[in-house]
């Protein structure tokens, strides 16, 4: 079976209607779900391909692998590192540059 990947298409808010036109149209096999700001669906590589080469309306694309929960920068990096990384990089590959959002201030 072909990898699927977590894809999120980032778009100003309140436009999110357009982009799921554009991007039904360009992988209509895939079940965009929206947020306030973007959609999210399971791609292939090369649907991944077609929407970020096609897509007009999409401002950001993101490639989400996980999500946990961490307190503190330790177990942030304990939970990074028992993601599967294989899929996205090769082994040569530097390791990845980590971003992270918090939700509320402890």
């Amino acid at each position: 079976a072909e990898s699927k990947f977590r894809i999120f298409a980032g778009v100003t808010p309140g436009l999110e209607r357009l982009l799921h036109l554009e991007l039904s149209a360009l992988v209509p096999s895939a079940k965009w779900k929206a947020f306030d700001g973007g959609l999210e669906a399971f791609i292939s590589r090369q649907e991944m391909w077609t929407v970020t080469h096609k897509s007009r309306m999409a401002e950001l694309f993101r490639i989400r692998i996980g999500e946990f929960r961490a307190t503190n920068f330790p177990e942030l990096i304990r939970q990074c590192e028992k993601l599967n990384w294989s899929p996205y990089f090769a082994r040569a590959s530097p390791p990845p540059s980590i971003v992270a959002v918090t939700r509320q201030s402890a």
